[in-house]
């Protein structure tokens, strides 16, 4: 069973969830940076796959017996929100609301995350669930070895 826990004391952002399975202090455990996703991971949307990453990075996780999910609750857009999300795919599909083409600059920011990651002192040497570096160097500079 994971452990669910809510860390809001950055007063940059709304907030992170940390669901934690076994003993992430020792060990190498699993790492899953995962951003909301109103509509992969609630309405089923096609257009991303942030659903099953999340599902493989538990099924990862159990398997392997530690690990943590860190949830970012205002990532929503690439970090710009669920609005401009919104507008953003209303634009791809050609509706005819939007002017100008509109692209989601990405805004986030993985130090947040690194550091709920540290406040639950989870082992410095960690195997991470991403192939983005921008979540790699973010942890690294954390101080955390991704092997």
């Amino acid at each position: 069973m994971f452990d669910l826990t809510l860390h809001k004391r950055f007063w940059w952002s709304k907030g992170y969830l940390a669901l934690t399975y076994g003993d992430t202090a020792s060990g190498i455990p699993i790492i899953r940076l995962q951003s909301t996703c109103l509509f992969g991971t609630a309405l089923h949307s096609i257009e991303c796959d942030c659903k099953r990453q999340l599902n493989d990075a538990f099924r990862q996780i159990k398997k392997h017996g530690r690990g943590v999910v860190v949830y970012a609750l205002e990532e929503e857009g690439k970090g710009n929100g669920l609005e401009d999300k919104i507008d953003s795919m209303l634009d791809k599909c050609g509706h005819p609301y939007l002017d100008s083409l509109y692209v989601l600059v990405d805004k986030r920011r993985y130090s947040g995350a690194a550091r709920v990651l540290t406040e639950l002192s989870v082992s410095k040497r960690i195997h991470v669930l991403t192939q983005n570096e921008e979540k790699c160097e973010a942890l690294r500079k954390a101080g955390f070895v991704i092997l």
